[in-house]
């Protein structure tokens, strides 16, 4: 009774929150399938300019073809900025700009990466940590290698982060860190094709 009479008392304010909650539903099913939308457009540019990307024509997957319906990576990125595929390319743009040797720009796309693939956002801290190591900042491109081999469990590259994290640190002169990060790879990673150049790297940090 009390339920109803209250229920009673306050029907306007209940109808109104109803129909907010519907109006917020609605509004989120909206977006959510406008962002489907924006990344199966993303989906159908990226795979028009990956060819050229793996070919290596790294300054024509960045601008794109003129007149033609191929747009580049960098206008597929500003694009659809925050979906899936959108955020793939921008991996993709950093790439390019790093092979090309333009290595801030390749940093700021490396760290704007924003989505939740875990394979490319370990490759978004080891292409930051690259951008460090071409620019001699040995200890900072380290640390940025130890935590792309740590992004996530089942990293098939994580051997190859971890010795690049080694040869880092040592370039650093930093023998002790060089050698946890290279025991690493022989404890947990024997098998490896990138566990026959530890001994060679250790030598050094031992020497």
């Amino acid at each position: 009774y009390k339920f109803l009479q209250l229920a009673e008392d306050y029907k306007r304010e209940l109808r109104i929150g109803a129909g907010v909650v519907v109006v917020l539903i609605l509004g989120y099913l909206f977006f959510l399938n406008r962002a489907n939308v924006r990344n199966e457009e993303a989906n159908l540019e990226l795979s028009r300019m990956t060819p050229t990307y793996q070919q290596g024509n790294f300054l024509e997957a960045i601008e794109g073809q003129p007149g033609t319906a191929r747009i580049g990576l960098e206008q597929i990125v500003d694009k659809y900025d925050g979906t899936e595929n959108g955020e793939t390319a921008k991996i993709m743009l950093a790439n390019s700009y790093y092979f090309l040797e333009e290595i801030d720009k390749a940093q700021e796309y490396y760290e704007d990466y924003g989505g939740d693939v875990p394979l490319l956002e370990a490759a978004s801290y080891a292409g930051v940590a690259a951008c460090h190591e071409s620019r001699a900042n040995y200890a900072e491109a380290a640390e940025l290698y130890e935590k792309a081999a740590s992004a996530f469990e089942e990293n098939v590259l994580a051997p190859k982060y971890l010795v690049m994290a080694g040869v880092n640190y040592l370039d650093a002169g930093d023998k002790e860190s060089a050698r946890e990060a290279l025991e690493r790879v022989k404890s947990d990673y024997a098998k490896s094709a990138y566990a026959r150049d530890v001994e060679r790297h250790l030598a050094r940090a031992n020497y």
